[in-house]
């Protein structure tokens, strides 16, 4: 998904959040982690093309699939089970579980919009593929 697209779907989710729970920090941390988890694209693009700064180039980078190989160590649904563990182990800390709402809702949405391969979104599995980018996100079938 584009980033506007991240943005729009993080504010409603975090809108239902606020609606159901009443809790500011609880939005706050859906709403930033819906969208920063995509700062680990920033990662890829340096390790790709350097310390070069070029928005066009990151953004096209991306959205056009000109990696070799992709990482994106947080678009990994190994994480969530890691951060439940930790909203529980924290006493259901409003911060945290909102953490986690953000997470699920941005990996379920990059899930379905942005490749038909089931396990892309393991990092396990893109690891035993060598992040090789075409194989793990080819552009998805219409």
């Amino acid at each position: 998904m584009r980033l506007e697209h991240h943005v729009a779907l993080s504010a409603v989710v975090s809108g239902g959040v606020y609606l159901v729970t009443r809790s500011w920090p609880m939005t706050a941390s859906s709403l930033a982690t819906g969208v920063f988890i995509d700062g680990d694209h920033l990662f890829d693009y340096i390790r790709e093309y350097g310390w070069r700064w070029n928005p066009r180039q990151f953004f096209r980078a991306s959205y056009e699939r000109k990696y070799k190989r992709v990482i994106l160590l947080l678009h990994a649904w190994e994480w969530l089970p890691l951060l439940l563990l930790l909203a529980w182990w924290s006493g259901w800390n409003p911060w945290i579980v909102g953490l986690v709402i953000g997470w699920a809702q941005h990996l379920a949405a990059d899930q379905l919009c942005n490749t038909y391969k089931t396990w892309a979104y393991f990092i396990t599995w893109r690891w035993r593929h060598r992040f090789d980018h075409k194989l793990c996100f080819p552009f998805k079938r219409q």
